[in-house]
């Protein structure tokens, strides 16, 4: 299955500590971490960004076959008992925002080097269709590369909550909340594309948070997996000794 023909997406924003945890961060989430996820049923493919703008800022967006991804057995178990990697880089995470969402539209056939993700908001029924049309206007033009979108489905009953103020505050949000990820292969391009979208959406929709300007660092898919899917990776615990040995803590 192809991220095309995925009807779900899971956007992430999260920061981390400090730059002294951020090597191990990279090789946990690329190594350990994405990949168990991405291994589980309904998981399509993920791909793993950083902020330009802030380099201890991260974005991930999962594709999913559906919003029953993020509800099996198998997934709220790798959540509720994470491997001792994973327990010991939770204490490390910071500014954690994550947005579950149905997909709303997809234009582009290629992926690209840098990525702006866009919180948006709106009390108009049409926003999703006006954010459609003007994204497939921009790729249309080649002002951008790729576009997708969705919009947000609650998710009360996820045992990690978001950290976020925005995610906090959600009786002052407006009713429909909306992920939009733009990509380009450059900067500038880019950073104009997004005003030219975020002036058109004006007078329908409002950012939530600044745009997140970002980099691809990697991708995984569960087609490409070379262990067996549907249950957890194995973890990467060789990895972990790397940064634990002679840890006495």
């Amino acid at each position: 299955m192809s991220t095309r023909n995925a009807l779900s997406f899971l956007a992430l924003w999260n920061g981390i500590s400090g730059p002294d945890m951020q090597a191990e961060y990279e090789m946990w989430h690329t190594f350990e971490h994405v990949p168990e996820r991405v291994g589980f049923p309904g998981f399509v493919e993920a791909r793993r960004y950083r902020s330009i703008t802030q380099p201890l800022r991260y974005y991930t967006c999962y594709w999913l076959e559906n919003a029953g991804a993020l509800a099996t057995p198998q997934y709220r178990d790798v959540v509720e008992n994470p491997t001792p990697w994973s327990a010991r880089m939770r204490l490390h995470m910071r500014d954690f925002l994550r947005m579950p969402c149905s997909m709303g539209g997809m234009h582009g056939n290629s992926p690209a080097a840098r990525l702006i993700a866009l919180h948006l908001q709106s009390d108009d029924d049409n926003a999703g269709q006006r954010i459609d049309t003007a994204l497939r206007q921009l790729v249309s033009r080649a002002s951008l590369v790729n576009a997708q979108w969705g919009e947000a489905q609650p998710a009360d009953d996820y045992p990690l909550a978001n950290t976020t103020a925005g995610a906090g505050a959600r009786n002052q949000l407006a009713r429909h909340q909306f992920v939009v990820m733009i990509g380009h292969l450059d900067d500038a391009v880019l950073t104009s594309a997004t005003q030219v979208l975020l002036q058109s959406l004006a007078s329908h929709t409002t950012p939530v948070s600044p745009p997140d300007h970002c980099e691809f660092l990697s991708q995984v898919r569960h087609a490409d997996l070379a262990t067996p899917t549907g249950k957890r990776q194995p973890p990467r615990a060789d990895l972990l000794a790397t940064f634990t040995q002679g840890d006495k803590s």
